[in-house]
Parts: C-alpha cells; sequence; structure tokens
C-alpha cells in the first residue's frame, strides 16, 4: 500500500547523452519534483491502458490480428528527414499503408474468433497532424486492400468511416477481383495510427472506464480525522446501466478500528457527457457515473466496481479497482515525501528501551530494519494505535539455501506517544540472531 517513491527520486536524469545529438529529456528531467510520479501506477482508467487492452480485444475479435502471417505494404507517401547527429542517414517519414492478412491458400482462421476479414493498417511516424491528398487515377495513389465503394470504419476511437474511392490497380493480396479502393483526403495525426475494416465487419467494442475523480492514488490532506465526504465521479466509454454500477460498487477501508467509508447510493447521479482525448486511439468519456462516498477517515479506500454492464447490455468483463488516501502530512501512507522523517518515531521507554511511535493509522504490515542490508523485522498490527506483543520475522538479504531460520519473539509498543506504552522491542538477553525467521501473530 506504500507508495513507489523509488520511481520519482529517480526521475531527474542529468547525465546528458553524447551518443543521441540534441537528446530531448523534457519531463524526464523533472521527473523527481512530480509528486505524481510515485502514484500508483495501476490506474484502471488510464488512456494508455485503454488503448491496449482495446487492442487485445481487437485480437480477440479479429483473428487476422493475432495469427494473420500475411503482411504486404500497399503503398506510402513518405520523404527522407536528416535528424542532427544522423552523419547523413536519412530516416523515412511520412504514412505507411499496410494489410494484414491470413495467408493465402493456408490459413483458415474462420473457427478462431469473430470475423474473418483481412484489416487495413494504416500509420506514420510524421510529429505533427498531416493533411494528405492522393489522386487516385495515378499509380502513386493511397490504396486499399478493399474494393472501390466499400464503406471501411476504424476499430480505434473514434470508429470513423470512410467510403473508398476507385483506385487505378488490382492488388493480388487479398484476392478482389475489382479494383482497389482508394482515399484522395486524408487526415493523420502525429504519430497516429488506424486499424480499418468494411464497415459490416465492425464488431462493437467493450464498455470501459475512461475517467475517475477525484483521481486513482489522489491523496487528500485533512487535519482533523472526522469523518468527511468524498464525491466520485466515473468515466465511461458508452452508456451504461446505473442500477448496474450501484449493484456492483463496493469499497473497502483500511483506517483505524472500524470506521470504514459508506456509499450514500441515495446522491447516485447518471449523465451523458462529450469529452475531447490527448492520445491516439484513445476512449472518450461518453457517460458519468456519480456517487459520493461518505464516513472517510484517515487511511486508505478502494473503490471497486464489478463486471458491469452498458445499456445495451454490452459488459466490461473487468473489475476495475481505484485508490483514494486521506491523512495528514505526517501520515508516511499517504504523504511519503512530507513524512520521510521523523524526530519522534522512537523515543526511551521504560527501563531505558527503545519504543515506536507510528504516525499513520490504518491496518497494515510493516517492517524495519537495524542493519539496512542484512534483515528486516516484520510485524503486523490490527489498527496504528493497537499494542501488543508479536513473533517479528527477519528476512536476510541473502540466498535462501542455507540460511538457518529460528523464531524470535519480540515485545513492542505500537501506537501514539504515551507514558503508559513502554514495552521494549529488543529482548533484555541480548541482541536479535543474525540469521532469524517467523511469522507476525497478534
Amino acid at each position: 500500500m506504500s507508495s513507489s517513491l523509488a520511481w520519482q527520486l529517480h526521475g531527474c536524469y542529468k547525465v546528458g547523452s553524447i551518443k543521441y545529438a540534441n537528446f530531448p529529456l523534457d519531463a524526464a528531467a523533472y521527473g523527481c519534483e512530480d509528486d505524481n510520479i510515485s502514484l500508483d501506477h495501476r490506474d484502471p482508467s488510464h488512456p494508455v491502458r485503454n488503448i491496449v487492452k482495446r487492442m487485445f480485444d481487437m485480437r480477440q475479435q479479429y483473428p487476422v490480428l493475432n495469427d494473420g502471417y500475411y503482411l504486404q505494404q500497399l503503398s506510402n507517401q513518405t520523404h527522407d528527414v536528416y535528424l542532427p547527429g544522423s552523419e547523413g542517414t536519412p530516416t523515412e517519414t511520412g504514412i505507411w499503408s499496410v494489410l494484414r492478412s491470413a495467408w493465402p491458400g493456408v490459413q483458415n482462421l474462420t473457427s478462431t474468433g469473430e470475423v474473418d476479414e483481412s484489416v487495413w493498417l494504416l500509420y506514420s511516424n510524421e510529429d505533427r497532424t498531416v493533411n494528405y491528398e492522393f489522386n487516385c487515377s495515378d499509380n502513386a495513389s493511397f490504396l486499399s486492400p478493399f474494393a472501390g465503394g466499400t464503406t471501411v470504419k476504424n476499430l480505434f476511437p473514434p470508429y470513423e468511416e470512410y467510403t473508398l474511392e476507385q483506385g487505378p490497380s488490382t492488388l493480388d493480396g487479398d484476392g478482389h477481383p475489382t479494383l482497389n479502393g482508394c482515399v484522395s483526403l486524408f487526415s493523420m495525426p502525429a504519430w497516429g495510427f488506424k486499424a480499418l475494416v468494411p464497415k459490416e465487419q465492425f464488431v462493437k467494442p467493450r464498455p470501459t472506464l475512461t475517467s475517475f475523480s477525484p483521481g486513482h492514488d489522489y491523496r487528500l490532506q485533512w487535519t482533523h480525522d472526522d469523518g468527511g465526504d468524498v464525491h466520485l465521479a466515473f468515466g465511461y466509454s458508452t452508456q451504461m446501466d446505473c442500477n448496474s454500477i450501484s449493484k456492483s460498487i463496493q469499497v473497502t477501508s483500511k483506517v483505524t478500528g472500524a470506521q470504514a467509508a459508506n456509499l450514500n447510493l441515495d446522491s447516485v447521479k447518471c449523465s451523458t457527457t462529450n469529452s475531447t482525448v490527448r492520445w491516439v486511439g484513445e476512449p472518450a468519456t461518453a457517460f458519468i457515473y456519480e456517487v459520493d462516498l461518505l464516513n472517510v477517515h484517515h487511511g486508505i479506500h478502494q473503490i471497486t466496481i464489478g463486471n458491469v454492464t452498458s445499456t445495451d447490455g454490452d459488459a466490461t468483463n473487468t473489475v476495475d479497482s481505484v485508490l483514494i488516501r486521506v491523512g495528514d502530512f505526517q501520515n508516511p501512507m499517504v504523504f511519503p515525501s512530507n513524512a520521510n522523517y521523523s524526530d519522534s518515531l522512537l523515543f526511551t521507554g521504560v527501563n531505558g528501551y527503545a519504543a515506536f511511535s507510528l504516525r499513520f493509522l490504518s491496518k497494515a504490515v510493516y517492517s524495519r530494519s537495524r542493519d539496512i542490508t542484512m534483515h528486516f523485522y516484520t510485524f503486523v498490527t490490527n489498527s496504528g494505535q493497537l499494542l501488543g506483543v508479536c513473533t517479528c520475522h527477519t528476512t536476510p538479504r541473502v540466498p535462501s539455501s542455507g540460511v538457518i531460520h529460528s523464531t524470535l519473539e519480540l515485545p513492542i509498543a505500537i501506537g501514539p506517544r504515551t507514558p503508559a506504552v513502554t514495552t521494549p522491542w529488543l529482548p533484555k538477553s541480548g541482541p536479535v540472531p543474525r540469521h532469524s525467521h517467523g511469522k507476525a501473530n497478534m
């Protein structure tokens, strides 16, 4: 549950490069200053995840994208660019038209998926949006594997359609007896890509989670732990069944005691919307589900939405979970960069032994190390304020083979710093054995 600060701490690249001319570091030079880098990376609504997820769905719906052996370049419009430091070596830049299909006479993919159809792949490596113009009567036109007059549809959002004109020639690759289609006007965004099939072969994509507010692994800074409210909003790529989401949504809270957050289903609001996108192939948000989260205390709260359906009955076929963290700036589970140093973590208790004073409030498993490199001692708490004795467990950073394992019970104090809590964490008989192993018991 703790943040991965290493992603952020190593995020400011300062070495430079002599191999790559004008190496564009941009954000890579300032990543250590961006707290978003250390957030949990498993955001189910992230655009890149949705693009990759759509690709996996396409491989199931169109088996040629998974198993088709045949790849043929149909046409291209490119030019050479000489980049700084290339020493005269050109970089071909522009747009390509490619056919992906089963190997004619060898492969039969009819039984392996829903659609036995070739796919027209378009992609560009231009760093800007380019509006292309082609002469469909010229042999240098931009050819499609499908016949002229066919309406084709993009398998990636925004699922736009094109009606093909008659091209100047017939290609052998897909066995079409008529002239191959052509497009005379075409716009491609920077580093764009498309996958097109005849409109009648288009398979509707599954609905997917496209946004979450206030944001996955969002940190809320609350000084007082008095159980506040948080407004949640979930975006989807198509109109969803409100009742399906309300029946599926659940909350799991890791907080002090039994003060779990709960959803106010009377506050549910569903609406349609039109949103813009930043990424090529990213699904836009078309539907928003809003609900209030009540009784939110300091700790970590996970909101999970199961396999829900759209108004058309299409299921997401996923279980999506998002996180929010609530606490003050001294809580290392919420703000690890601010709470990475404490002058009150250890204090002297009765008999001169050291005792822990933990500032984080949540049910969790924690570990500490005396020698940093060799052993870690793990202890479990039922809540941040629970006191007790555990059987602590060490994990030597050496190969497991040949390590002698033993168990040692260590009394410790866990909770707020009070004079009454002074149970020592080290045994009176001496130091912890160098090789010991056990499991925490509370």
